[in-house]
C-alpha cells in the first residue's frame, strides 16, 4: 500500500514539473555556467531574455497540446466532446481572471489573454491528433 502511494506522488510531482516548462527552459539556458557567476555583455544578456521568453511561450503552448493529447488519450471514443468541454472551461476561467489582470495590469492584459487563448486552441488540436492516430492505426488492422 505505502509503495503505491509512492509511486503515485511521484507521478503527482512529474506532472507539476510538466506544467511549468520554465524550470526545464533555464535548466537548458544555464548548462553552459557550470556553477559560476555568469558574465554578460549587452548583447549576450538580450540574447539569453530572448531565449528564456521565446521557450517559456513555446513551453506552454506546448503543454496545452501535451494536455489536449493526453485528455484525448483518456476519452477513448469521445476525444473531441472531452477537448472542447476542456477548452471551454479554460476559456470561461480565462475570460474572468483576464477581468481581474486587466484591472490591476492594463498594458499587459491584451498580449496575456492572447497566450492564454492560443493554448486553449491547442487542446482540441492535441485531441485531433491522437483521433487521427487512433483513426491510421485502425484503418491499418
Amino acid at each position: 500500500m505505502a509503495d503505491h502511494q509512492h509511486d503515485s506522488w511521484r507521478i503527482f510531482a512529474f506532472g507539476v514539473w510538466l506544467l511549468q516548462p520554465e524550470t526545464l527552459i533555464v535548466a537548458v539556458l544555464q548548462l553552459r555556467w557550470h556553477h559560476v557567476v555568469p558574465y554578460y555583455t549587452q548583447r549576450e544578456m538580450e540574447a539569453h531574455i530572448f531565449w528564456l521568453n521565446t521557450g517559456t511561450l513555446l513551453g506552454r503552448l506546448l503543454v496545452s497540446l501535451f494536455i489536449g493529447c493526453i485528455v484525448a488519450a483518456v476519452a477513448k471514443a469521445r476525444e473531441m466532446v472531452a477537448t472542447l468541454m476542456l477548452s471551454v472551461l479554460l476559456l470561461a476561467l480565462t475570460v474572468v481572471g483576464w477581468f481581474n489582470v486587466a484591472r490591476l495590469w492594463r498594458e499587459r492584459a491584451v498580449p496575456i489573454m492572447f497566450i492564454k487563448l492560443v493554448g486553449i486552441f491547442l487542446i482540441p488540436i492535441g485531441g485531433v491528433m491522437v483521433r487521427e492516430v487512433r483513426r491510421v492505426t485502425r484503418a491499418r488492422h
